[in-house]
């Protein structure tokens, strides 16, 4: 109501996303209650006051907007599209502890790191919260690194991730994996079309 008048809407949120986790669930649910809201609004609300919105929900809620791959700078607000990748197939731990956001931003302000240039390399793993992640991250980040495959930390944590190429390959590993953490799943990669797609 601030920017724009909304229709009375109802919204019902079905939370499958573990809290405190990285994987941007309620910056997530936020956009894209802000997308069909703005399908709803026929798109008369200006992009700036758009941007705005999104911004209001958080630092990652604007990557949401644009979808698909996308290179983040400032506090990831300023965001690049990246072209689509071939598709690829995620195993995701989560141990029992989480990382509340604001707790692991702390953390990484209260010590002292050399700043990372951008990789040319787009699928470079590279995230600065490893370097205050728990223990726990730590180690299921190098058991899923022993099974040979790339693997890092969500966000600011606490899922980790490993990265293959197919989905049977992915389904494999987390069977294997299953006792290693209480929270294991498996994901591919979506398109940004896939990623921006509301059902109706």
């Amino acid at each position: 109501q601030e920017v724009a008048d909304y229709p009375p809407v109802r919204v019902r949120v079905t939370k499958r996303v573990p809290m405190e986790s990285g994987l941007g669930g309620g910056s997530s649910d936020g956009a894209a209650i802000l997308r069909s809201a703005h399908r709803l609004m026929h798109g008369k609300l200006p992009p700036h006051e758009s941007r705005a919105l999104y911004r209001s929900l958080g630092a990652d809620a604007s990557f949401f907007a644009v979808g698909g791959r996308a290179r983040g700078e400032g506090y990831g607000e300023r965001l690049t599209p990246l072209e689509d990748a071939p598709e690829e197939w995620y195993v995701l731990l989560r141990p029992e502890v989480g990382c509340p956001t604001p707790a692991m931003y702390r953390a990484l302000d209260a010590i002292t790191y050399p700043f990372a240039e951008f990789s040319e390399n787009a699928d470079a793993l590279l995230n600065d919260f490893e370097r205050v992640a728990p223990s726990e991250c730590l180690a299921l980040i190098e058991t899923l690194r022993a099974e040979g495959v790339p693997a890092g930390l969500t966000g600011s944590g606490s899922v980790v991730f490993g990265v293959t190429s197919n989905e049977e390959t992915a389904k494999s590993l987390a069977a294997r994996l299953r006792g290693e953490a209480p929270w294991v799943q498996v994901a591919r990669s979506l398109t940004r079309a896939e990623s921006l797609a509301i059902e109706d």
